[in-house]
């Protein structure tokens, strides 16, 4: 039985004690791939004060001059909380944590310490943190909140026929992702049928196997890898 570990971040009021200026700066690029083939290239720039609470807020602006839709430039508040990774979680702050961002289907990378997450007001972040493992494994899914306490009967490595086995249960008719970590080094025997994306950061694959429950009862997909250069 998988049993992810989550933590759900809401914006809202923060109350800190008397600090210091101990301000930072910070840019962020990304490209936005929009409906009808379109794209946008933004540029972001805040200036945030920080607190001993992991609490920082300030002002920051984002701007785009290329795309269908570039030509603009928002400025506004923004904020967040740095949440550290220690026992108090279940977790080994020294050892490399995977999180993943449920709402947004999203792959946020491998953290060691603390995980810096922006939560935009009146607006909600859910994040799994699990422990960042040798060897393909499940990393969320998205047919439930809990990612895999309630829908995942069963997880298996097989690290002699480097095999995955996952098998999920949901009611009849449902149908639903469980998205797989693959650590840089393996490539999958049978790509076909499955989506697949590459980080960037750590060469890592993000593999998202589609299930469909036709009349109720478990599923079960192997998943095949072998080693590469």
């Amino acid at each position: 039985m998988l049993r992810p570990l989550l933590l759900t971040l809401a914006a809202g009021a923060v109350l800190c004690a008397q600090a210091t200026w101990p301000g930072e700066t910070r840019w962020n690029a990304e490209r936005w791939r929009l409906p009808g083939n379109e794209s946008m290239d933004l540029l972001g720039l805040q200036v945030h004060r920080t607190w001993s609470s992991g609490a920082y807020a300030g002002f920051g602006g984002w701007g785009s001059l290329r795309g269908e839709r570039g030509g603009f430039i928002t400025l506004g508040l923004s904020g967040g909380w740095r949440w550290p990774l220690t026992e108090r979680l279940g977790l080994d702050a020294g050892r490399p944590q995977l999180v993943w961002d449920f709402w947004n289907g999203r792959y946020l990378g491998v953290h060691s310490g603390a995980v810096d997450v922006s939560v935009a007001p009146y607006s909600v972040r859910l994040l799994r943190i699990a422990r960042a493992r040798a060897h393909p494994w499940v990393i969320s899914t998205d047919m439930h909140v809990r990612q895999g306490q309630a829908e995942i009967a069963d997880v298996r490595w097989d690290p002699a026929r480097q095999e995955l086995t996952v098998k999920a249960t949901r009611p009849a008719g449902y149908r639903g992702s469980v998205f797989v970590h693959v650590p840089k080094g393996l490539a999958l025997k049978e790509p076909a049928g499955l989506w697949i994306a590459k980080d960037a950061n750590d060469s890592s694959l993000i593999v998202r196997c589609a299930f469909q429950f036709k009349d109720g009862t478990p599923v079960e997909k192997t998943l095949r890898f072998k080693t590469i250069p």
